[in-house]
């Protein structure tokens, strides 16, 4: 079950599709997808209720799914995996594009999101008692030796991605 909504989960699933040798988009065009492939052009929540109610496949970020109530027989497949990482960032809208943006107050968000208090508060938040998100290491711990060879360094914090494939238990 896909979003099919062009959101950035959306768009990683359909990068994933790529990968497998499969072209959504050209298939799609083509009228060549089967029944296998389905898009309700709404977002991850209406995505997990319809493939809860069909017993299907779907990508998921990992803060929905833990608040999510209606799983049916959903369950997480893959998550962890390097290309299901799942980034997110924050910038400031140029206020000499769109007058009406509160670049001070924009950029004092960002301050503090970046900063050891926001960054301590994101680490902490949970869902359930488990954690939604994970910090990505800064430029400078990407590029550890340990990491780039995929062993994990003790002196940088574990790298790992916010994005599960749930599906139903085999019958």
């Amino acid at each position: 079950m896909s979003r099919g909504d062009r959101s950035g989960t959306h768009a990683a699933e359909l990068a994933l599709w790529k990968s497998a040798g499969i072209d959504i988009a050209a298939d799609k065009g083509a009228g060549s997808l089967g029944p296998w492939y389905r898009e309700i052009g709404q977002g991850m929540g209406a995505a997990l209720n319809t493939a809860s109610s069909m017993n299907g496949y779907t990508l998921a970020d990992r803060g929905t799914w833990l608040a999510f109530k209606n799983r049916g027989e959903l369950d997480i497949v893959v998550e962890g995996d390097k290309p299901l990482f799942n980034q997110y960032g924050v910038m400031l809208v140029n206020p000499a594009k769109h007058a009406h943006v509160k670049a001070a107050l924009g950029q004092e968000f960002i301050d503090w999101l970046v900063s050891a208090d926001g960054q301590q508060t994101i680490a902490g938040y949970r869902i359930n008692g488990q954690h939604c998100s994970f910090r990505t290491p800064r430029f400078r711990e990407r590029e550890c030796s340990s990491v780039l060879s995929g062993r994990q360094c003790e002196a940088c914090p574990p790298y790992s991605g916010s994005s599960s494939w749930h599906l139903p238990p085999k019958r």
